[in-house]
């Protein structure tokens, strides 16, 4: 057995059948792409370890999350990229930008 510190006051057990894995191998064990990785983490998936994983806590946040689809996630329609562009946008003022891209710094 492993003992990994996971927070002050709390051990995690992991056997050695259970390997830790960063984002790409679990998209590998679980054969799939590494954005379906991207999008759990972009929708609250959170890696117990820092950097790493194992596949059975993947398994158990899908199984926790049935509705998890990763439609939407390249064009920021996750739950995290609304709610930041709801609290972005709560100033209603438009961004500006100062200066025309078109002005030169040099007299013509």
């Amino acid at each position: 057995m492993l003992r990994h510190r996971m927070t002050a006051g709390e051990t995690a057990i992991i056997f050695m059948s259970e390997k830790l894995l960063n984002g790409k191998q679990l998209a590998t064990v679980m054969n799939r792409d590494p954005w379906y990785v991207c999008a759990m983490k972009a929708a609250g998936y959170a890696f117990p370890y820092p950097g790493r994983t194992t596949l059975s806590h993947a398994l158990n946040w899908l199984s926790e999350n049935p509705d998890f689809r990763t439609t939407g996630y390249a064009n920021g329609q996750t739950p995290r990229a609304n709610r930041q562009k709801k609290a972005a946008g709560k100033s209603g003022a438009p961004t500006q930008r100062n200066g025309s891209r078109n002005a030169s710094p040099l007299p013509v």
